[in-house]
C-alpha cells in the first residue's frame, strides 16, 4: 500500500488531500494491520483498491479501511474475481445499516463490474448508505445484460442527487 502524492523522504506531505492507493489488497492487509494505526486514516479522502469483493479476507480488509476513514469522499475499485476458497457469503448485506460508513462519499468507481452477488451487495450498501453521493460509475466491460443494467439503475439511493453512470468505454479519471 502506498500513498500517492506523498512527499519524498524528508519532505512535507500535502496535508490537504490524501490518497491511498493499494495495488494488491493482500499486501495492503499486512501493512494496514501491522504498520498503520487506525487513526492514521482520519484525513484520508480518496482510496483506490484492486479488490475481490467476494473474497472474505479482502472484504474484511476493505471494511476495516472504510471504518477508519470517516472523511472518505472518493472510492475507486478495480474489481477482480478470484476463485473463492470458501463458499460465497453475503458479507456486504450483513453490514449494520445503522452505522453510516460512507457519510462523506461523493463518487464511487467500480471497474470490471460483473454483477456478482458480492459486487451487487457492495453497490447496494454504498447507494443506501451514502447521503451525499453524487455519482457511481460502473464499468462492466459488456458483461451485463440489458435487464441487469435496468436493475442497477432502479436501485434505491440515500442521496436524491445520486446518479448511476454505466460506462462501456474508458472510465473518466475520478
Amino acid at each position: 500500500m502506498r500513498r500517492a502524492g506523498a512527499a519524498p523522504r524528508g519532505g512535507v506531505p500535502d496535508e490537504d488531500d490524501e490518497l491511498l492507493h493499494a495495488c494488491d489488497a493482500r499486501r495492503a492487509e499486512h501493512e494496514f494491520l501491522v504498520l498503520k494505526p487506525p487513526k492514521s486514516f482520519n484525513r484520508l479522502t480518496k482510496i483506490s483498491l484492486d479488490l475481490d469483493l467476494g473474497n472474505l479476507k479482502e472484504a474484511n480488509l476493505a471494511l476495516c479501511l472504510f471504518q477508519h476513514a470517516p472523511y472518505l469522499q472518493l472510492i475507486n475499485l478495480q474489481l477482480t474475481s478470484n476463485k473463492p476458497m470458501v463458499p460465497a457469503v453475503h458479507f456486504w448485506e450483513s453490514i449494520d445499516r445503522h452505522v453510516c460508513l460512507f457519510q462523506n462519499v461523493r463518487v464511487v468507481g467500480m471497474i470490471n463490474f460483473t454483477g456478482s452477488g458480492a459486487e451487487l451487495g457492495f453497490l447496494k450498501l454504498i447507494l443506501e448508505d451514502a447521503p451525499v453521493l453524487k455519482r457511481a460509475f460502473i464499468k462492466d466491460n459488456g458483461k451485463l445484460g440489458k435487464d441487469d443494467l435496468k436493475n442497477l439503475l432502479k436501485m434505491r439511493r440515500a442521496s436524491k442527487d445520486a446518479e448511476i453512470v454505466i460506462l462501456s468505454g474508458l472510465v473518466p479519471p475520478l
